[in-house]
């Protein structure tokens, strides 16, 4: 656990910033993060094999900051999903329906970004550094697994690889409760 903390840099710092090579002296001086991940379990899937997902583009939530981690949160999430045995379908024929919604590290939560996740924020307002996300049944919208993530850093990241990186360690972190779908 210790290892993925040191690797996964703050998944929201300077997300609006391009992106420059990383000189290689750096690339061994990954950022210190503090995390907190709080998810639901989910024993087992409540479909027949095989478990069908889509993580649609309209089911993506985020402000300035937060929108450019979109596309890697969305790629990261389908692959782990097919990774655990899941199949990808067309939004109006899966069995699931993946959203996410990201703040940036100095970005406040309002309450219109957890409502469209169908999400209670909680009683603090402040949700700097958040990804969230909320698997769906498709045909009732019935909430079936959810997760949220909340990180700080001692640095920024700006290199796409360490981007890349720290989306698909997230990710990895909030969906381990979810069960294979062998």
């Amino acid at each position: 656990m210790r290892k993925l903390v040191l690797l996964f840099p703050l998944l929201l710092a300077a997300c609006a910033q391009q992106s420059a090579p990383e000189p290689s002296a750096d690339r061994h001086q990954e950022p210190t993060v503090q995390m907190t991940v709080v998810a639901t379990s989910l024993n087992r899937w409540p479909y027949a094999a095989p478990v069908t997902f889509a993580v649609p583009d309209n089911l993506l939530y985020g402000k300035v900051e937060g929108k450019p981690w979109l596309p890697l949160f969305q790629q990261s999430a389908r692959d782990y999903l097919l990774a655990l045995g899941l199949q990808e379908a067309p939004a109006s024929e899966a069995n699931v329906v993946l959203a996410i919604g990201v703040l940036g590290d100095k970005e406040d939560a309002d309450s219109l970004l957890f409502t469209r996740l169908g999400m209670d924020p909680g009683m603090s307002a402040n949700k700097k550094g958040t990804v969230a996300l909320v698997l769906k049944d498709r045909q009732s919208q019935t909430k079936i697994w959810s997760a949220a993530l909340q990180a700080s850093s001692d640095t920024p990241i700006k290199a796409e690889a360490a981007r890349d990186r720290a989306a698909r360690s997230l990710i990895e972190q909030m969906m381990m409760r979810l069960p294979s779908a062998q």
